[in-house]
């Protein structure tokens, strides 16, 4: 037993790749190669700049093994080194920062158990590390189940009410902002009933020094702001649909939504497009022509200050070029009548 303990140390201590080796930061079933491995190595030594020399050679690129997941890997990888001690948060902070700039999809991947690096953050309770994470160009906001309730209590003990602003941003499904009402409501009343009493009368008789807001104040913020989000992605349902059906190319979904009653055809989502710029960049003309007719809003600009006009022009699409410039003019109509939208 005890050689064993020191044959494991020494493993851990010299970085090779016997015993526990690179496998130990990579998924369960997951094959990986000799390059995948210097990366992998690299990481779990907190050895930045040998990390950063295998990204700019592409030590990623190419991967011709389906059941290889770089972006998930890299995640795994990182979640992995610094929950075992291996490297420091500050470290890690760079490897992610690396890491998103070649893969972007890194900051989305997922173990096999469907946790993101947004829910390692989340369970560690890196708050420095979940700001970080937040301002990630392309986040997909979407915590695990298992980690709902952490995340708001984080938000309460730290006073994170942006987090939800933030959360709202990035599409945090409707589902999971209602579960987080319900828990913060449920807190709300505890902290608000007789059995917190005691720990009332004790801040009431030894006041903190330091203003601050207490737990039930940032409570009763909480649920007036989830609230608001709530009903928001309540009344925007059937606009948020839209959009999703566009991306998927599905005119029998499409055709029942831009008839709904009170739809706001200028919605925009978290990006800033509306239905009509998402058409445009999907290049379906008969979706553009429907929406149309419906009279948007042309000179609406997404987060990248794009018009529709520049969208169309930038995938040099001179139809849709054409049936803007004449909805423009007025002429929306005679152009409609040219094609067919199938239903």
């Amino acid at each position: 037993m005890k050689k064993n303990i020191k044959l494991i140390t020494a493993a851990l201590l010299l970085g090779t790749q016997t015993l526990i080796g690179s496998n130990l930061f990579v998924p369960i079933g997951t094959a990986m190669d000799a390059d995948q491995g210097m990366i992998v190595n690299a990481i779990r030594t907190g050895n930045i700049l040998r990390f950063n020399l295998y990204l700019d050679a592409g030590a990623l690129d190419g991967v011709d093994n389906v059941r290889f997941d770089r972006e998930r890997t890299l995640a795994m990888a990182i979640m992995k080194a610094a929950r075992y001690g291996f490297i420091s948060s500050e470290n890690a902070y760079y490897f992610i920062m690396a890491s998103a700039r070649a893969y972007p999809g890194m900051v989305n991947g997922k173990d096999l158990k469907g946790k993101s690096l947004l829910d390692y953050a989340i369970k560690e309770g890196g708050i420095d590390l979940i700001e970080f994470i937040l301002e990630i160009e392309g986040l997909n906001f979407s915590v695990h189940d298992n980690n709902i309730k952490r995340f708001m209590d984080l938000i309460i003990h730290f006073r994170k009410l942006e987090w939800i602003r933030k959360a709202n941003e990035y599409g945090m499904p409707g589902w999971q902002m209602r579960k987080l009402l319900e828990y913060v409501l449920a807190r709300k009343a505890y902290l608000e009933s007789w059995r917190n009493f005691f720990s009332r009368t004790f801040e009431f008789l030894f006041p903190r020094s330091v203003a601050r807001p207490t737990e039930a104040e940032v409570c009763s913020e909480l649920v007036t702001v989830l609230q608001g989000v709530v009903a928001e992605k309540a009344r925007t349902k059937n606009e948020r649909k839209l959009i999703k059906a566009i991306g998927e190319f599905s005119p029998e979904k499409i055709c029942p939504l831009l008839t709904t009653e009170d739809l706001n055809i200028n919605y925009q989502d978290q990006r800033g497009y509306t239905p009509l710029m998402w058409a445009t960049a999907m290049g379906d003309l008969s979706v553009v022509l429907e929406i149309l007719v419906r009279g948007p809003d042309l000179d609406m600009t997404n987060s990248d200050g794009e018009t529709v006009f520049d969208i169309a022009r930038k995938n040099r699409n001179e139809d849709i070029i054409d049936a803007l410039d004449q909805a423009r003019q007025g002429q929306t109509d005679s152009v409609r009548g040219k094609f067919k939208f199938s239903q």
